[in-house]
């Protein structure tokens, strides 16, 4: 795992699922392939629409109440195959056709926090796709990094002296717990100085470097 893991801090649970945080542009549409059906063989293909829109803040109540950034974006179908089957054969003996093709659906992209952060006011419409997060959260985030880092660095003590005392430990869990921490350590600090420098770059921008950012986010008007 090489992203920065950022748990959920009483300031941003304020913000979980309904506030927006910033936005995500598609500037040019992709074909999105579902095949995660019950049926192996079932399959879906959906056209992402391109356009603005909202970025909400999510946690994944799977993983430590991990935070994401999420959009929840248009697509259209294109394609599918649903066929009747049986042991994996088709029962039917006509051709099938796809029945779905017009259909609209909403598929949910997720986003990593600082990895986001960081493409904030990049020149637009370069990449397939642009994002935009509010500046004005971006301590918050820090803030909650710095917690998850501190409380990495008591979990690696745990586990170093639990190696110390005893060993790899069962399935080596007390050496794969140091790599753990020590990993998650290692890019919390990274996340922590990417948005500092992007922090600064921003507090301390000259007035042309400051419109070009301005410039760079202006099409988050655009958003419905």
């Amino acid at each position: 795992m090489d992203y920065a893991i950022i748990t959920v801090t009483p300031q941003l649970k304020s913000m979980l699922n309904n506030t927006v945080v910033g936005y995500f542009k598609v500037n040019k549409s992709w074909v999105h392939h579902n095949n995660s059906y019950e049926c192996a063989a079932w399959w879906e293909d959906s056209e992402i629409q391109s356009g603005v829109y909202p970025l909400y803040l999510k946690a994944n109540s799977y993983s430590s109440k991990e935070l994401y950034l999420q959009a929840n974006l248009n697509a259209v179908v294109v394609d599918d195959y649903f066929p009747a089957l049986w042991g994996g054969v088709a029962v039917s003996r006509q051709p099938y056709k796809p029945k779905n093709v017009g259909q609209q659906r909403t598929l949910f992209h997720r986003l990593e926090i600082v990895d986001s952060i960081e493409k904030t006011g990049y020149s637009p419409n370069i990449s397939e796709c642009d994002v935009c997060v509010n500046p004005l959260i971006w301590q918050e985030f820090i803030n909650a990094a710095r917690d998850n880092l501190n409380q990495y660095h008591d979990l690696l003590d745990k586990y170093r002296n639990a190696y110390l005392d005893h060993g790899d430990g069962d399935y080596n869990t007390n050496l794969s717990m140091i790599g753990h921490c020590s990993k998650q350590i290692s890019v919390l600090a990274s996340a922590i100085s990417k948005i500092k420098t992007k922090m600064k770059y921003l507090e301390d921008a000259t007035g042309y470097m400051h419109n070009l950012h301005v410039d760079n986010t202006n099409w988050i008007g655009l958003a419905a």
